[in-house]
């Protein structure tokens, strides 16, 4: 954790450059082949000299958003504030003020650690969200110590229903990155997305249904290096029925058209559509 925060010290301006530095290494070494591929099946439609480009510029924002996750380590507070705008926090704090609870649905785009800290700096709620624990202990401490930075408290996925269940009655913000590859022996909710049939994790249809809080995606555009803004948008209130995946639906879209709109800022690197739907499995239209 300490080498974290000695790189922390250092100023973004010596960071960047470091970045784009390690961009030309990853480019070359790491999931080259997997981020073309992802791209082609994305976007059919376009050149390969533009998937090329694309492909750059997400080597590019990758590294300048690990930059930024080590400097939250020792920015302050008020420092976050000026880099990560949320645009709208009234329909957040509308819920919080009327005694809700609220699920906030994230993405890979753009700079997705620095979302939850959106939530907590602009809002009543701490932002408490739910996160894969990492082999590596030195890792792991690194990311619960960031995203617990100003105030949330992280909840691993592997006690994530029973810590939801258990503080449903108090007010509380749930956070999670949705767009995830679910396990491959695991069960898996197929919507089409990005003109693909993909699977996603069914707790993106439970969660809504045990919680019954209202949900919404929160958007992070990059602005310039260093600088985001946030928009909470509602993707479904209750009542939602059992096993109702409209919230996933409107969940999906709204990435897609965030792809759509900034394709170099999603995490192309993930192998998103590595799994082929099975004739048991039905693809929700």
């Amino acid at each position: 954790m300490w080498i974290f925060k000695l790189l922390g010290t250092l100023p973004i301006w010596i960071l960047y450059p470091f970045g784009y530095l390690l961009s030309l290494l990853a480019r070359r070494v790491y999931r080259r082949k997997e981020v073309l591929e992802n791209l082609r099946m994305a976007f059919p439609e376009k050149s390969e000299k533009e998937l090329i480009k694309i492909r750059s510029q997400f080597y590019k924002n990758l590294m300048q958003i690990v930059m930024e996750v080590i400097k939250t380590t020792t920015w302050s507070e008020a420092e976050m504030r000026k880099r990560t705008k949320l645009v709208n926090p009234e329909i957040i704090e509308d819920v919080y003020k009327q005694g809700g609870s609220v699920i906030i649905f994230a993405s890979h785009c753009a700079n997705w650690e620095w979302i939850a800290h959106a939530i907590t700096l602009y809002t009543s709620f701490k932002l408490d969200p739910i996160y894969k624990v990492q082999a590596n202990k030195l890792l792991d401490g690194f990311v619960h110590y960031v995203r617990a930075r100003f105030g949330g408290t992280p909840i691993p996925k592997e006690n994530a229903v029973r810590n939801v269940l258990k503080g449903k009655d108090r007010q509380r913000a749930i956070g999670f990155v949705a767009d995830q590859r679910p396990f491959e022996r695991g069960a898996k909710v197929w919507i089409n997305f990005m003109g693909r049939e993909t699977a996603f994790y069914p707790g993106n249809v439970a969660l809504p249904y045990v919680t019954q809080f209202p949900c919404f995606y929160l958007k992070a555009t990059r602005i310039k290096p260093g600088y985001y803004e946030c928009e909470a948008i509602p993707l479904g209130n209750p009542p939602i029925p059992k096993k109702d995946a409209s919230v996933l639906k409107n969940y999906a879209a709204e990435i897609e058209k965030q792809i759509q709109e900034y394709p170099a800022d999603w995490l192309w690197s993930h192998k998103r559509w590595k799994y082929q739907r099975t004739s048991d499995e039905e693809l929700l239209t």
